[in-house]
């Protein structure tokens, strides 16, 4: 087939292409039109009029040829020749929208040639009878200055004739033409400003005006030159006393008479308040200003509000006080649905926190913390760390946001917040048994998106986890004691057995009958009372808090323990009843569970009101001893089951004895329950949520109320809807117990305070009416607070352990943190050693290799090295935290980054030890890693201890020493010295400094260096600062001196500390900086030829 039939000819197509590629050569060849700039010049260098139109003549021609051939190439050179060259013409038109529109086209495209060209025709127009024409001239100018801004010294005159104009078009682009000026010239801004009285004059008649139907707008008259002149006066009083006396009158009065009723309104307040805070304003004037931006925060429209807040950020340093009066306002709009007024509503809260409002300011950003999206919580968090740090008013109250923080942001909360945390609480003993509770119970909870809050966690558990037992521990023996105390009985025997049962269920939960014994003392001193004072018998156990613990300062009363212990003992002669079938009364009718029995509540009625208290609290407190002593390795746990069945039992009891008013002791015939207490023991729980109480009138009247009280702890903090519904729930028992029993009151009383503390109205008038002490509602909140009333046993911290380590959510970094707090924990629960070791050694082959290696590791200390796991994993010291303090301290120490910071390399000063002669080639024989004189830069060579203590290494041997003796509490005297070697290291200009070295005898090491500086002149040397550095093999620790002031013939002393570990020679670099009589003389030297016994 032929190409042909195709409609491919190859001879063809090729001289197409051919001429295609000529026809682009000769086009490129061709010479390209002649430049805008090069018509100008040849315009200005024509000698007459008929030369210049001869030179635009004949390029007009060439414009139009080009127009015929539709080049594309230089058509934009073209366009704007023409433009030009018309523009000329259209400047000098007597058309005045002709020479406007000629205006606003030099404007929008001249270019800096073009503009310089020009600049002299558009200032003549400025200066036209036309009003119209002057305006476009002033706006022309405005773009001309924003291309070459060189040029506006020649708009100056005609500018400021201007602001005489009646005309607001003209006065509006004048105004804005000065603005620009004046911001673009320092010079420009001290001419104008003697226009200030014109301004003002020119505002006020705007404000003053009546009605004008050509300038009015929604009600006021020409806002936009109003909101114009508001930003020139702005800019010209700033930073002018005379100006912005001049300005405060009007301005008030624009502040004050200003309609709000409409966004023009608004926006001429917003500008006015501008004006306010960036001139040189009255305190009343600012304050004034702030109201109306604190007016703006409420507005509706979203826009107002967030003009508000952003114009509050930028003022709050103005005036912090009167934004302070804004706070609750500011804080309202951090819930705001809008995200960028939520942004700068949280950006001006930090910026208000300071030591008086750090509180409140806080609770609130927590709160947004917690249900703040994403994209807030790294900066709301960090920034509530940073403020948290600099105004926290005690430890207490920042660990406690610290921990919120945690919680709130989970894991978005930075690096260093861990770290920072775990070292504040090792520094403050005082408060790691209040902060362990609380990281425990955070611990608790699923933590998976809460990682950081896992790493603090778990690191204070394994570093304080004996405190986490004891603290809760000792309050369930002071609630055991409590609740005992309200009941009494001489059946130890009987108690002793339950005791053994329970002994038998948590054989974990063991605690030495020492720490029982201190117990007991604390409370045979009557300081902790019943948290329920009354006229008869209450017994109040709660879900979550159990038996709140009381603590009294004052020694009660007799007549106090009287009314309170209101139970009648029971008769010697009933001592042989059978008490077992009341303890399985007690417990086939789960009185101890949620609700009380109808068959049970009869028995519960028939409690009698007694004053025969004062025997029934002693015959407690002997069966109490006697229990203790009689079981000494009675768990904690114990004690409250035991305390709390027995006094089940005593109720019962009383209850039978005293039933009806028969005088004879016959006793209410039960039903016999198969089911022996040790069958149903597992079924008791320690706390209940409903305690129904009976109350008597105590004055013996025929009145019979009954209150039934609930306590509640809500953690999600709704404390309200948690009383109404405790009212709500007992509506029904409540019926039924005044029916049953002839009752002519039943009260429902719900106590609930909110896991964060906050006490409900309702519970303070609930235990007001039950005849509680006024301290108790405080201690109680005090006990939710701090968590106290929770028993943790061993096995549920290792639950709690074992769910975080083979969780798949945990990072690895949050498992070694697991795995290194469960190895310390096998010192701190001695019975789950094995259960601890099992754990640990399954993580010796984990796919991550961190987490294997730490498996490894640590199961070596179960193994051979089970001898050493004590010592190694003892508590650890208070962490230290160096702090680069860079260039900001007068004395003292500077890590250096190159040797040119301490001293040049042309220095050729060298003070030598007389003793010792100056040996260059020693110098020229240093280390690489350490040339002293040369200019390279080593990193870090020289480095410098930032310690301010001499703490000497016997002296931590010593405290070693003391710990491990328990017969020596005092520290060893003090080291003596070797006589010091006094030496002459610098003179010159009248200072001389002397080094005094002495060796410590029991750490060779070290050198102790005494740098006495002189001052031999009759004139005082003042702001001296002495530094030194030694190379990086050697350790430098400065004592501060003894003052910064030498005076006349005068001496000023300081303590270098040098470690030399290696046994190198010793070199030192000294830098001296003082001022005498107003100059200031820095000098620096090289000392390096120590004597060799500082160094051997």
């Amino acid at each position: 087939m032929n190409p042909s039939d195709h409609g491919f000819n190859p001879a063809f197509n090729m001289a197409a292409i051919k001429q295609v590629i000529n026809d682009a050569v000769e086009r490129v060849r061709a010479p390209s039109p002649m430049r805008l700039r090069d018509l100008i010049r040849q315009i200005r260098a024509a000698r007459t009029a008929a030369e210049e139109r001869a030179v635009i003549n004949k390029e007009c021609a060439y414009i139009r040829s080009t127009f015929r051939e539709e080049d594309s190439l230089w058509r934009c050179r073209n366009i704007a020749k023409l433009l030009y060259i018309h523009m000329l013409g259209d400047l000098n038109s007597t058309t005045q929208f002709v020479v406007g529109l000629a205006l606003c086209t030099l404007g929008a495209i001249a270019s800096p040639e073009m503009s310089r060209d020009l600049a002299g025709e558009v200032e003549r127009l400025m200066k036209s009878p036309n009003a119209y024409v002057r305006k476009k001239a002033a706006l022309c100018a405005y773009r001309i200055i924003l291309k070459v801004p060189e040029l506006m010294e020649i708009f100056l005159p005609a500018t400021r004739s201007l602001l005489s104009e009646k005309n607001h078009g003209v006065l509006i682009t004048g105004v804005s033409l000065i603005t620009e000026m004046c911001e673009n010239s320092v010079d420009t801004l001290q001419h104008f400003k003697k226009l200030v009285p014109n301004l003002l004059r020119h505002l006020k008649n705007l404000i003053l005006a009546g009605y004008s139907p050509e300038h009015d707008v929604s009600g006021i008259s020409d806002p936009f030159l109003q909101v114009k002149i508001l930003r020139l006066l702005r800019i010209l009083g700033k930073n002018d006393v005379e100006a912005s006396e001049a300005m405060n009158d009007i301005l008030a009065q624009v502040a004050t008479n200003t309609e709000t009723s409409k966004n023009v309104g608004n926006t001429i307040l917003y500008e006015t308040v501008l004006s306010i805070m960036d001139i040189r304003s009255e305190s009343g004037l600012r304050v004034l200003a702030i109201n109306i931006l604190g007016r703006f925060l409420v507005n509706n429209d979203k826009n107002i509000r967030y003009v508000a807040l952003n114009t509050l950020l930028k003022t709050v340093h103005v005036d912090t006080s009167a934004v302070q009066r804004h706070r609750t306002t500011i804080l309202e709009c951090l819930k705001d649905p809008d995200v960028s007024i939520r942004r700068r509503a949280l950006e001006l809260s930090f910026a208000l926190i300071n030591s008086g409002n750090i509180r409140t300011m806080m609770k609130e950003l927590l709160n947004f913390l917690e249900r703040a999206d994403p994209e807030f919580k790294e900066m709301a968090s960090s920034r509530i760390v940073l403020a948290a740090e600099k105004h926290a008013p005690n430890i207490k109250w920042h660990l406690d946001t610290l921990l919120s923080v945690l919680v709130a942001a989970g894991n978005y909360v930075r690096d260093d917040v861990v770290s920072c945390t775990i070292q504040l609480l090792v520094a403050n003993p005082s408060q790691q048994e209040y902060m362990v509770p609380q990281l425990w119970s955070a611990l608790e909870s699923d933590t998976a998106d809460r990682q950081p809050l896992t790493q603090v966690a778990t690191w204070c558990i394994g570093e304080f986890g004996d405190l986490l037992l004891t603290t809760s521990g000792l309050k369930a023996v002071i609630q055991a004691y409590l609740l005992a105390t309200k009941l009494e009985t001489d059946k130890t025997g009987y108690l002793g057995r339950i005791q053994q049962y329970w002994q038998e269920l948590y054989p974990q939960m063991t605690m030495s009958s020492q720490r029982i014994s201190d117990q007991v003392r604390v409370i045979r001193s009557r300081k902790f009372l019943s948290e329920v004072e009354t006229e008869n018998i209450k017994i109040v156990v709660s879900e979550r808090l159990g038996m709140v613990q009381i603590e009294n300062e004052e020694q009660p009363t007799e007549p106090f323990l009287e009314r309170s212990m209101a139970i009648e003992a029971a008769p010697p002669e009933e001592e042989d009843k059978d008490i077992d079938k009341l303890v399985e009364s007690l417990l086939s009718q789960h009185v101890i569970y949620e609700g009380i029995p109808l068959d049970v509540r009869p028995i519960l009625s028939k409690i009698p009101y007694s004053f025969k208290s004062r025997l029934t609290v002693n015959r407690v407190n002997e069966a109490l001893s006697r229990i203790i002593v009689d079981y000494p390795e009675m768990t904690v746990e114990a004690v409250c089951h035991w305390a709390y069945v027995a006094a089940s039992v005593i109720i019962i009891e009383l209850g039978l004895e005293k039933q009806g008013k028969k005088k004879n002791k016959n006793h209410t015939k039960l039903p016999r329950w198969q089911r022996r207490l040790e069958n149903k023991i597992a079924s008791l729980r320690a706390s209940i949520g409903v305690i129904t109480s009976y109350i008597r009138n105590p004055v013996g009247t025929s009145t019979k109320v009954a209150e039934i009280i609930d306590i509640a702890v809500p953690n999600d903090g709704n404390i309200n809807s948690v009383c109404a519904e405790k009212i709500w729930k007992y509506q029904g028992l409540a019926a039924e117990l005044k029916s049953l029993y002839k009752l002519n009151k039943v009260t429902v009383r719900g106590i609930v305070i909110s896991s964060n503390g906050l006490i409900p109205v309702s519970t303070v008038e609930a235990t007001d009416r039950l005849g509680l002490p006024t301290h108790v509602i405080k201690e109680a909140q005090k006990a939710v607070l701090l968590n106290t009333a929770r028993i943790v046993s061993e096995a549920e911290v290792l639950a709690v352990y074992q769910r975080l380590l083979f969780s798949p959510q945990n990072t690895p970094i949050t498992k070694q943190y697991a795995l290194t707090s469960l190895t310390k924990l096998s010192t701190r629960f001695p019975t789950e050693t094995s259960k601890i070791r099992e754990l640990i050694e399954s993580f010796g082959s984990h796919v991550q290799m961190e987490l294997q290696q730490r498996g490894v590791e640590y199961g070596q200390l179960f193994g051979k090295f089970s001898h050493l796991r004590t010592a190694l994993l003892e508590r650890m010291p208070p962490l230290e935290i160096q702090k680069n303090n860079g260039n900001t301290g007068q004395n003292g120490s500077h890590e250096l980054d190159s040797e040119e910071d301490l001293i040049d390399s042309n220095s050729s000063l060298r003070n030598t030890f007389p003793q010792i002669h100056d040996k260059m080639s020693e110098v020229s024989g240093l280390d690489s890693s350490y040339d002293i004189i040369s200019d390279k830069k080593p990193p870090a060579d020289i480095k410098v201890s930032n310690d301010t203590t001499l703490s000497l290494q016997n002296n931590n041997n010593n405290i070693l020493n003391a710990i491990n003796s328990v017969n020596d509490y005092l520290t060893d005297p003090p080291i003596p010295l070797v006589q010091p070697q006094e030496s002459t290291v610098y003179e010159k200009d009248g200072l001389r400094i002397d080094f005094a070295l002495q060796k410590v005898p029991d750490s060779p090491n070290t050198t102790i260096v005494n740098v006495t500086a002189y001052n031999t002149t009759s004139t005082p040397f003042t702001e001296f600062v002495f530094q030194a550095a030694v190379p990086r093999t050697f350790q430098l620790q400065l004592m501060p001196p003894s003052g910064t002031v030498i005076a006349e013939n005068g001496v000023v002393t300081q303590v270098l500390r040098i470690t030399t570990p290696n046994k190198c020679s010793l070199r030192m670099r000294i830098r001296v900086s003082y001022n005498c009589g107003g100059a200031t003389v820095t000098d620096q030297a090289e000392i390096n030829n120590f004597p060799s016994e500082t160094w051997q």
